[in-house]
């Protein structure tokens, strides 16, 4: 199968779903992630494999070829990886995910308005929210600038940024953003 989506569950954890090509697989199955050129990414076993029902996903005891589903169970996988059979070696052709184009800095707000807007303030606060962003979204890559306050988020658009930076208000965050840096701005 090749992993076409990305999702956190809180309960389930990463669940990645796709196309099965060719062969079945249940829960407790053990599978290997292969990346777009072949080396191993992680061995985990499936811990549920969940199918579409309409609009809802149902967990089901087997899928097999040409069945679109979850699976979930692994930690590190993402879109475009393989997930097969430990006795192969070939991953499934894949597009590369594109690269971010702009950065900002994210930071604890330190004006003299700080925690007027919100009740999130803290910096490992942010960094966790951060991190859960970067979970489900392959376009957002995060990294801590020295000192640990301040987190350097690289995304594919000044839209994608905007959205992000007004969920987090909305959800109680009060930082600061830097401008937007990088070719695509």
């Amino acid at each position: 199968m090749l992993a076409t989506t990305l999702e956190a569950d809180p309960y389930l954890g990463r669940l990645l779903t796709g196309r099965i090509e060719q062969g079945t697989v249940r829960p407790g199955t053990t599978l290997k992630a292969l990346s777009r050129d072949g080396t191993e990414v992680e061995r985990f076993r499936v811990s549920k494999v969940l199918a579409f029902r309409g609009l809802a996903r149902q967990p089901i005891d087997e899928a097999q070829a040409g069945d679109i589903v979850a699976l979930a169970g692994m930690t590190r996988p993402t879109v475009a990886d393989t997930l097969c059979d430990p006795g192969l070696d070939v991953p499934l052709p894949a597009q590369p995910i594109d690269p971010s184009t702009i950065s900002v800095t994210f930071r604890i707000n330190d004006s003299p308005q700080a925690g007027r807007d919100g009740s999130k303030v803290q910096s490992r606060v942010i960094r966790e929210r951060l991190l859960r962003e970067a979970q489900a979204n392959v376009a957002i890559r995060i990294a801590d600038t020295p000192g640990g306050e301040a987190f350097e988020v690289a995304g594919r658009s000044e839209l994608q940024m905007g959205v992000l930076i007004e969920n987090m208000r909305r959800e109680g965050f009060d930082l600061s953003i830097s401008r937007s840096r990088g070719p695509g701005c």
